[in-house]
């Protein structure tokens, strides 16, 4: 989604996952680097993109932690146009 959107690094500083096989690495195209979800302590981003639409019940939950310091979750939604 990121690469059709030409959204790149300069964009978002970094993204999070929990798995550990996808830490450490970059998003393909993007080269967004894949850090450990405590990333967003240090960090303190002032937005959230919440990409996986499928689980973005459970991640807000999860990072139920950074309302702290005035964060806010961005919901991205997928528009399908049939032409």
């Amino acid at each position: 989604m990121l690469i059709c959107r030409d959204i790149k690094k300069e964009l978002i500083d970094f993204e999070c996952d929990v798995n550990p096989n996808e830490q450490g690495f970059f998003l393909p195209g993007s080269h967004i680097p894949t850090e450990v979800p405590e990333t967003f302590k240090v960090e303190k981003p002032k937005d959230i993109i919440v990409l996986p639409r499928n689980i973005q019940g459970e991640i807000i939950t999860q990072l139920q932690y950074v309302r702290g310091w005035g964060e806010q979750f961005v919901i991205a939604i997928q528009k399908w146009v049939v032409k």
